[in-house]
């Protein structure tokens, strides 16, 4: 009985120091702990593994601090059988190199400006198109999540990370 209740007493301990992180928490500290993911904005990915961790600034870009695995030559590639929908398309990196990767902090993406209004026949759909341009901030707010199967995991916290002026 009292084997029991120190293994208990134990695993409340672990579980409860696991995740003992607030916005307060170094960023070293939070990055070792393999219990908690860290949601980055989409275009961290141009950085590597580590994303925004990798990532510098000037005034007009942003850089990686260390080179990257970057994909030359990326292409569809048919896979395996998929018994309910068959083959199925997949991109596949056919070539890549180890190189810098810069992002101009501005960036222009296309746009929905005008919906139709949904009606019992139609959905909201896009009728006209248009580009609005932005800048990449060089700070932001990321959250902390418990990993768990699920792909965005249990919300713990957010914490600012300000990327570092590039030398």
């Amino acid at each position: 009985m009292k084997k029991n209740l120190l293994l208990i007493a134990m695993s409340l301990t672990l579980s409860s120091t696991a995740f003992a992180f607030s916005e307060k928490s170094e960023w070293s500290e939070i990055r070792k702990n393999k219990r908690i993911n860290i949601v980055q904005p989409k275009f961290a990915e141009a950085f590597g593994r580590t994303g925004l961790f990798n990532a510098c600034v000037t005034d007009d870009e942003i850089k990686s601090i260390n080179p990257v695995n970057v994909c030359l030559d990326l292409r569809d590639a048919q896979k395996g059988v998929n018994t309910e929908a068959g083959t199925y398309i997949e991109p596949v990196c056919k070539k890549s190199a180890i190189q810098d990767v810069v992002v101009s902090k501005t960036h222009t993406k296309v746009v929905c400006t005008k919906h139709v209004l949904p009606t019992e026949t139609t959905s909201n759909e896009c009728i006209e198109w248009g580009s609005i341009t932005s800048t990449y901030p060089e700070s932001y707010s990321l959250e902390i999540v418990r990993a768990n199967k699920l792909e965005t995991g249990n919300h713990l916290f957010n914490k600012t990370l300000a990327l570092p002026t590039c030398e």
